[in-house]
């Protein structure tokens, strides 16, 4: 290699590990609102940022969202910055300058109000300052906390910390009655036995998750079998909807009969729909990750993906998902994870509701597609494959072949589609070079370890059954029996559906 091409090459290092910075893929995560927020936090005479800081800023704001574009690099963020030639500790520091104020302005940003109040609270009470003062910052935390919808455990902590300075304020003033003092005693024992009995339950939830997946993990939980015992027991606690919800959830994860597992997630889920928009986004978020993990796990339990039973699970696990786009994506501003997007694009047109996967496509702004380096491309695949499910094969060639995904897993899906519109085009040529790049980028990834092994097998296995039914290996009937009987392959029913067409 030339030193030219050697020194191209660190270039571009050096560029994609400034696009990986913490710095760049915060900023890439904020809406265009915080943006603007955020430019005015900086320019407040408060904080006097420095002018090479707010200059970086600047350079960010230029590009962003897509911080894939060529001219964004460290290079030319530092010209934008400085007139001086290219200093890589100045850079850093003044990289590290900026995640600071945006990591003030974040929390300043995402601070619940209660807390606001009770930090003020927690001043007076250091500053030894007049009831009067406590007694107004009180009410004014009283009546927040009744309207607030923040996370739970903010909540019953919030309660729990405004019952106790109110104790302190209820001390303080002689004037009070004892019975006064005492039900606020009570209330304080009860915030946090609320507190401790969710997070309990919360915790739980997740270690038992995790020993589903790992059967190694072997963690007993501390005073769970009395947790739950006092639920059972006390009718109370089970009329809140998070505790409920959080038992439930625990339940059908302990239990190992398939039938009480079925009968406590369809409370769940039923709890879930009614109690959904008066739960706080984080806590909605992990309900339904619980939800959804048990319908992946129920269809990756039935090993043949032909049943009636497996297509039942499929269709479930498919209209949770269109109730999730319905329900709870307007409460997250209509962000949506770009992995989730695909999958649910995926899913929905391979259960043939094609127009409602064309609305959802329509809808959904490729800004919003968060958690992923090329939330562009993810879209533009997304269109390539509807394209496809509406028999618009030429254009979904045209769609398809604009994209090159940085992402591996999004790479290969990408490659085996591609390789489905040259069959259904007949495109002798272009079938085979490209089956033999999809075969030679299947082998370089389990070399290198960037795929896990069942993805490369499944998608191995597609490509040589393709391969047979384009070239008429074996009869028909020989290659749906090989289609049947292989466990790890992807696009089973599609294959089906060509060897059937075949037929005919």
């Amino acid at each position: 290699m030339s030193i030219s091409n050697l020194s191209e090459c660190l270039i571009m290092e050096v560029d994609n590990r400034f696009r990986k910075t913490k710095l760049v893929v915060l900023v890439s995560t904020f809406s265009k609102k915080e943006i603007r927020d955020l430019d005015k936090f900086l320019c407040s005479p408060y904080f006097r940022v420095n002018e090479k800081v707010y200059r970086l800023f600047l350079f960010l704001k230029k590009y962003y969202p897509n911080f894939e574009q060529a001219k964004f690099t460290s290079a030319n963020a530092f010209k934008f910055i400085s007139s001086t030639p290219f200093q890589d500790a100045l850079f850093r520091s003044t990289c590290a300058a900026l995640l600071k104020l945006i990591e003030q302005f974040i929390v300043i940003e995402n601070m619940e109000e209660s807390q606001k109040d009770i930090s003020l609270l927690n001043f007076y009470e250091r500053r030894g300052l007049s009831n009067s003062h406590t007694k107004k910052a009180l009410s004014s935390l009283e009546k927040k906390l009744k309207k607030e919808k923040g996370s739970y455990t903010n909540i019953y902590f919030s309660w729990f910390r405004y019952n106790e300075l109110k104790r302190i304020y209820l001390n303080q003033n002689n004037a009070i009655s004892l019975k006064c003092i005492q039900q606020n005693l009570n209330n304080i024992d009860e915030s946090l036995t609320t507190l401790f009995i969710v997070e309990k339950l919360k915790i739980a939830c997740d270690i038992e998750t995790e020993k589903q997946g790992n059967p190694n993990y072997n963690y007993s939980i501390f005073f769970i079998e009395e947790v739950l015992e006092l639920i059972k027991n006390n009718t109370s606690w089970q009329k809140n909807p998070e505790v409920r919800m959080r038992y439930l959830n625990l339940l059908q994860l302990k239990t190992t009969n398939s039938l009480e597992k079925e009968q406590y997630i369809t409370q769940l889920r039923n709890l879930f729909d009614i109690h959904a928009a008066s739960l706080p986004l984080r806590e909605v978020l992990n309900l339904y990750t619980h939800i959804t993990t048990y319908f992946i796990l129920k269809m990756n339990n039935i090993t043949d993906s032909n049943s009636v039973a497996y297509k039942s699970a499929k269709l479930e696990y498919y209209e949770i998902n269109k109730d999730w786009v319905k329900n709870i994506l307007p409460l997250n501003a209509n962000k949506i994870l770009a992995v989730r997007f695909k999958n649910i694009v995926t899913l929905g047109l391979r259960v043939g509701d094609i127009a409602w996967v064309e609305n959802f496509i329509n809808n959904t702004n490729p800004d919003f597609l968060t958690n992923h380096r090329e939330p562009y491309k993810t879209y533009d695949y997304a269109n390539a494959l509807l394209q496809f499910h509406q028999k618009k094969i030429t254009q979904a060639l045209n769609s398809i072949l604009s994209i090159q995904f940085i992402d591996k897993v999004f790479n290969v899906d990408a490659r085996r589609l591609t390789l489905k519109i040259y069959f259904e085009l007949a495109d002798m040529e272009n079938f085979d070079d490209t089956l033999n790049a999809f075969r030679v980028y299947l082998a370089n990834a389990d070399k290198q370890g960037y795929l896990d092994k069942n993805r490369i097998e499944k998608n191995r296995n597609f490509a040589n059954i393709l391969n047979a039914i384009f070239y008429q290996k074996e009869t028909i009937k020989q290659i749906k029996e090989k289609v049947m009987q292989t466990k790890t392959l992807l696009e089973q029913d599609w294959l089906l559906e060509k060897l059937n067409a075949n037929k005919k």
